[in-house]
């Protein structure tokens, strides 16, 4: 698609690119923040994706070390984001043009994250709206190193607390804890 995504992923300077890094890590504050909301949710949808979540994707980690989880997550972020912010993003507001077409990239490369990521309706819906707000802090940022650490850093320490609250349960179960 001839995208130069490349060309976005570093700021000029060193201090830029560790701005960048920053305001990724302070990008990844509220999807944490959602996260530990929708663990809290008895709402039944909600409730679904948390099980679907707790009983098919947590066990693919359980065994996982804290450097394997971490390069997991590294390569997620960097990966995803360099094809759907920086690549296809990019390409589609190139090619819709004017103001409407930042909006249809932002909303058109978020569906395709969203379908990307379908285990179910809730988690695609779920994914969706990430994409939109992580397509978000990439043309605020105007860089693509900020939104691939705000997704790897979301990534690394959703599952973290995830594995440790697995951890726990599985503790109290044998106990006969709370």
């Amino acid at each position: 698609l001839e995208q130069p995504a490349w060309q976005s992923l570093l700021g000029p300077t060193l201090v830029e690119t560790v701005l960048m890094v920053g305001v990724g890590l302070l990008a990844a504050i509220p999807m944490l923040a959602v996260l530990v909301i929708m663990r809290r949710s008895t709402w039944g949808p909600v409730n679904q994706l948390c099980q679907l979540v707790d009983e098919h994707l947590m066990p693919l980690f359980a065994g996982a070390s804290l450097l394997g989880l971490l390069l997991l997550s590294l390569a997620a972020g960097f990966g995803e984001e360099m094809l759907f912010r920086g690549v296809l993003q990019d390409w589609l507001a190139r090619w819709l043009g004017g103001d409407a077409g930042t909006w249809g990239a932002l909303l058109l490369a978020s569906l395709l994250f969203g379908v990307c990521h379908w285990l179910n309706t809730a988690y695609a819906v779920f994914a969706f709206l990430i994409g939109v707000y992580l397509g978000m802090v990439y043309w605020v940022s105007g860089s693509l190193l900020s939104v691939v650490v705000a997704h790897a850093a979301y990534d690394f320490v959703a599952l973290l607390w995830l594995l440790q609250m697995a951890a726990v349960e599985e503790e109290n179960k044998k106990s006969g804890g709370p």
